[in-house]
C-alpha cells in the first residue's frame, strides 16, 4: 500500500534559494514509516541529511516533535542543519507555533524558539571533547598542508576539528575522500572532519568532509560549527558571551551563514531558511 506524506525541500542557513543547505523533511503524522524505509529515501535523496518528522506520544506535556535524522548511509542522533530546517518545517505545517518547542531526537530534547519570519534558535549542550589523540602529522599528510590543534569533538555527530593558517589555503583544499576516510577510520568514533580559518575580521570560514558518510562535502554543517565553536572557546580564542556569523558553502558555491552563540554550558545555534520544494510524497 502506498501512502502519501507532506513533503518540503528546504535551503537552510540562507533567505536565498539554492544557497544554503538543503535537507528534505517528510512529515509522517501517523508513524507509518519504519527505519528501513526511512533509511532507503534518505538513500535515495542523496542529500547529506533527510529527515521524518513525528507526532510526540499523546501524554506529552511539552509542545513539539519527534525527529529522526538520515544521512544516506546511517541514522544520527543530532545534526544541525536538518534541526534548523525542522523547525521552520513545523512552524510551516502549524505543527507548532511560533514560540518555544522542543525537538525529541537521538540527542534528547533539543530546547528551540523562533518563528518563520525571524528565523530560529536552536540550544545545545557544549560538544564534548573526546580523549581521542589525533594525529596532526597524519592529517597534514592527507590535507597537503599543516591543521593546528586537531580534536575530536561530540555534539552527537563526532568531529575531527583542526585550524588552518589562512582563508586562501582552507579553499585550496581538496582532500581524496578515500585517503580522509581511512583517517577519520583510525581515529575512531570520528563522523567527519570540520576545518577553519579566521578572517581578517576574525569569523571563521568552515568547510566539513564526511565521506564514511558518503558526504564528499557537507555545504553548511551545523553541529561543524558549533564544534568550530567549541574549538574556539578550548584555544581561548573565544568565551561565552561571545556571537559570530560563520560563513560556510563558498566551496561549493551555497554561501551559507551560520550564526553562533557560546553559552557558560552550550551554545545557540540559528539562522535562517528558506523553502525550494513543496510537495506530496508517495512512498514506498
Amino acid at each position: 500500500m502506498t501512502h502519501t506524506f507532506p513533503f518540503l525541500q528546504i535551503d537552510v542557513f540562507t533567505r536565498q534559494a539554492g544557497y544554503g543547505n538543503p535537507v528534505a523533511v517528510v512529515l509522517d503524522r501517523e508513524r507509518v514509516l519504519d527505519g528501513d524505509a526511512m533509511q532507503r529515501f534518505a538513500h535515495w535523496t542523496n542529500l547529506s541529511e533527510t529527515v521524518f518528522m513525528l507526532p510526540l506520544d499523546a501524554t506529552s506535556e511539552v509542545k513539539g516533535y519527534e525527529l529522526r535524522i538520515f544521512t544516506p548511509s546511517e541514522e544520527l542522533p543530532f545534526a544541525g542543519h536538518p534541526t534548523v530546517g525542522s523547525a521552520h518545517a513545523a512552524l510551516h505545517w502549524g505543527v507548532v507555533l511560533p514560540g518555544e518547542f522542543v525537538q525529541r531526537c537521538g540527542l534528547g530534547a533539543i530546547p528551540i524558539s523562533g518563528s518563520l519570519e525571524d528565523g530560529v534558535s536552536v540550544r545545545v549542550a557544549r560538544p564534548e571533547l573526546l580523549d581521542v589523540q589525533v594525529s596532526g602529522e597524519q592529517l597534514e599528510r592527507v590535507l597537503g598542508l599543516a591543521a593546528e590543534s586537531p580534536m575530536l569533538l561530540d555534539v552527537g555527530p563526532r568531529w575531527i576539528v583542526a585550524a588552518i593558517e589562512s582563508v586562501d589555503a582552507l579553499y585550496a583544499i581538496d582532500p581524496d575522500p578515500m585517503e580522509l576516510a581511512a583517517f577519520e577510520s583510525a581515529h575512531s568514533p570520528a563522523s567527519g572532519t570540520t576545518l577553519y580559518a579566521l578572517d581578517e575580521q576574525g569569523a571563521p570560514h568552515v568547510r566539513s568532509f564526511a565521506p564514511l558518510h558518503g558526504i564528499r562535502e557537507d555545504p553548511v554543517c551545523g553541529s561543524g560549527n558549533l564544534c568550530v565553536g567549541e574549538h574556539l572557546r578550548l584555544r581561548g580564542s573565544r568565551g561565552a558571551g561571545d556571537t559570530w556569523a560563520a560563513r560556510q558553502g563558498r566551496a561549493l558555491g551555497r554561501d551559507g551563514h551560520v550564526q553562533i552563540t557560546l553559552l557558560e554550558d552550550g551554545a545557540l545555534l540559528g539562522e535562517s531558511a528558506t523553502i525550494l520544494i513543496e510537495g506530496t510524497l508517495s512512498y514506498p
